[in-house]
Parts: structure tokens; sequence; C-alpha cells
């Protein structure tokens, strides 16, 4: 949210276990930090933050918005959920916030969704450059982590989508002899992971199996 905010975004509603806030004109989000943060808060909740009105939890899922981003966990949206939700589209940071079922029903009505093995893949990836960095007994700056951790969803993001709309590549010539489409369009998740098979397979083509 904070990331978003600077760049010129509004977040308009939170929500934890303990209750949700809203506000239409944009939640203070230091403000909420410090709500937060507040020795007297003791179950750190942004419940009884003075910054948005309360709010039932059917209500903070209707609250109108562009992006919806589960955040923490499972099965969040149900198909209850799916049918009120009024987002253009759902990027999943959490592990299966969507149910299946929830899924469909968001697709039918033009909710896009960014699915969790993609969205949510910075940390690993992070985990694995300081395995590389590691490794060549190097330190790269946070910014040099930051720029590659950037440039790697967005490519993999994009050869997503030319999987999922059935596209070959162009814009990706180096991965245009790996990437391999289905021969019809499918969903961004059933396309991430044929991805992720792919690339499994060509791994396993180039070095074979290990016990």
């Amino acid at each position: 949210a904070k990331l978003m905010a600077k760049n010129g975004h509004k977040c308009v509603a939170v929500q934890d276990r303990w209750g949700a806030v809203v506000n239409h004109d944009g939640l203070d989000l230091a403000a909420l930090d410090a709500h937060v943060a507040d020795p007297g808060n003791v179950r750190r909740t942004v419940a009884g933050f003075k910054g948005g009105d309360a709010v039932s939890d059917r209500q903070f899922w209707r609250t109108q918005a562009d992006i919806c981003i589960p955040a923490a966990l499972q099965d969040v949206i149900t198909p209850d959920i799916a049918e009120d939700i009024k987002v253009k589209l759902i990027a999943e940071g959490a592990n299966g916030p969507t149910q299946a079922a929830a899924e469909t029903i968001l697709l039918k009505r033009g909710i896009h969704m960014i699915p969790d093995i993609i969205a949510n893949a910075g940390g690993v990836t992070v985990s694995y450059y300081e395995w590389v960095q590691n490794l060549q007994m190097s330190s790269w700056t946070l910014a040099e982590v930051n720029t590659r951790l950037e440039q790697c969803m967005r490519d993999n993001y994009g050869l997503i989508l030319d999987i999922a709309e059935n596209r070959r590549p162009e814009n990706h010539p180096q991965y245009a002899a790996l990437v391999k489409t289905i021969g019809r369009p499918i969903t961004v998740r059933e396309a991430a992971m044929a991805l992720a098979l792919e690339r499994i397979k060509d791994h396993y083509a180039l070095e074979g199996f290990s016990q």
C-alpha cells in the first residue's frame, strides 16, 4: 500500500482479523501505522482508527476500488464475495486467498487475476538472489536488488500473459524457443503453472534426474 501510495494511488480500505476501516478519500497510511503501533493497541489492529469509518466484513468486500490485494489468509475470497466484490483487478499477495469456485465467478465477471504464484514470488526470488551473492562472495546494493527484482517480475508476468492469451512472446525473443502456448486461451493461473512446468521439464532435459 505504501509503495502504491508513493506512486499516486489511494488506499481506500484495510482489513485485519479484528476489523476494517474505509476512507474513500484515501487512508493516511502513516497515521494508520502509528495507530497500529500504539502500545495501547494491544491487538495491533486497524480497528478503532479515527482516520476511517469502521465497516463490517461484508461492507469491506463491497468497497468500490480498482485493485484488491488479499495479502494474509487462504480462502478469504469465497463465491459469495466474488459475486459482490467491486474491483477490476485482484492481485494475490497471500497463498491461495481465492477459492477455486470464486475464481470462476470473478473471471466470468471480467475481473482480472494476478495469481499468487507470480504476484507474491518476490520473496523467494530475492532469496535466490541472496544465494547467488553468497556463491559469488559478492554483495549487491538494495537498488540493484530492487532493479533486478522488478525486471524479473515484469518479464515473467509478460510471458505468463502471452501464454494465457495464446500469443507467442515476440517481445521476449530469448524465451521464444522455450515457451510453448497451449493452443488456446487459458486463465492466467493456468498459464503461470504451464510456464513453471515447462521450465522444470527443460531443466531435467538439460541436467537429467538426480536422487
